[in-house]
């Protein structure tokens, strides 16, 4: 028979009166700093939440301005007359459709 397990060193003995309204205190004091941490985190994250959606409506705001005179620029390209940078010539759309049909039609 071996009596190795003898050998070892007991484990220190417990103590006989464990401080309860110290580990009451040390709960509720984390447990505050969690809830103050989470909210701390939750306003700043609404915070940058409302500078990154304010950023982006200026963003839209000046996409929509640049649709608008693109859209302004196409019009005046397919509705007036001018002379292209390669010589040619440019012509409203309305007016060269009623060449197309008049140069398509049989004589009649």
């Amino acid at each position: 028979m071996h009596d190795d397990h003898h050998d070892a060193p007991l484990p220190p003995p417990e103590p006989d009166a464990v401080a309860g309204g110290q580990v009451f205190f040390w709960g509720i004091l984390s447990f505050a700093f969690v809830l103050v941490s989470i909210a701390g985190l939750g306003g700043y994250f609404w915070i940058q939440r409302g500078h990154e959606v304010t950023a982006k409506v200026g963003e839209v705001n000046s996409m929509a301005a640049q649709v608008e005179q693109l859209h302004a620029d196409a019009t005046q390209r397919l509705t007036t007359y001018a002379k292209n940078p390669d010589g040619t010539y440019r012509i409203p759309v309305e007016d060269a459709m009623k060449l197309v049909v008049r140069d398509l039609n049989p004589k009649r």
